[in-house]
């Protein structure tokens, strides 16, 4: 999932549709809010308490490009997904739930409980 920071005056559903363009070259519209993740909670490795919004985003042409922030790109299924970075491998099964209709969207972290890892 790409991902990056929010840039001053823009909205989050502009930073995810310009995050995506950047690491893929995918143009999109972001056209639903999965889910805000505090960071605290779903282990992300920064010193600081961040929220990572997940946005479904339409693409009439989504092939993804490697690029200068991107060493490789793919679509994955739930059960092969690659290694992740640390937050992602809480998050990402997470969002393959919302998107399955398993959760209700949007997610929003109702409690301080951590998330558990996904048996592999």
């Amino acid at each position: 999932m790409p991902g990056g920071l929010v840039d001053v005056g823009e909205s989050w559903a502009e930073a995810a549709e310009r995050e995506l363009r950047e690491e893929t070259q995918i143009e999109g519209r972001a056209t639903t809010l999965m889910g805000v993740f505090d960071s605290r909670i779903w282990k992300t490795k920064k010193n600081v308490q961040l929220y990572h919004a997940v946005f479904l985003i339409h693409s009439d042409e989504p092939t993804p490009v490697i690029t200068s922030e991107a060493n490789e790109v793919g679509f994955f299924s739930a059960n092969q997904l690659p290694p992740l970075s640390p937050g992602h491998h809480l998050r990402v099964p997470v969002v393959f739930q919302l998107y399955r209709g398993e959760k209700t969207i949007p997610f929003f972290d109702q409690s301080a409980e951590l998330p558990k890892a996904p048996k592999t």
